[in-house]
């Protein structure tokens, strides 16, 4: 996910934004040390590159994890506002009450080989 133009992750509808904007930048000095690093071509220049795979990877999904608890969170706080509670109580309410129980079986169901 390339960042276009955007400096934080989310906006609410209430115009709080979720975020942050070091990210953007990460992303952009990444992607210039990469370039430079291919450009060279040289063994140590292949060794940082090798030492650099994924790392954008497991950065961004640690963002989107970040901003997704952010989004929870400010949700709960919008709701608890409303009903004038705490949105950790409104959350342990939720959980309890408006998720469904799910029946486990004995043992799981096994496949015929033939």
């Amino acid at each position: 996910m390339r960042w276009l133009g955007r400096n934080r992750g989310a906006v609410t509808s209430n115009r709080q934004f979720l975020g942050e904007r070091r990210w953007k930048e990460q992303e952009r000095r990444t992607f210039r040390l990469k370039r430079r690093w291919q450009a060279k071509g040289t063994k140590s220049a292949k060794r940082h590159l090798r030492q650099l795979s994924g790392k954008p990877f497991r950065r961004r999904k640690d963002r989107d994890h970040v901003l997704s608890e952010r989004i929870v969170e400010n949700t709960l706080a919008e709701e608890a506002d409303r009903f004038s509670c705490q949105w950790r109580s409104l959350l342990v309410w939720r959980v309890a009450v408006n998720r469904p129980i799910v029946p486990m079986r004995d043992k799981p169901q096994s496949f015929s080989q033939g």
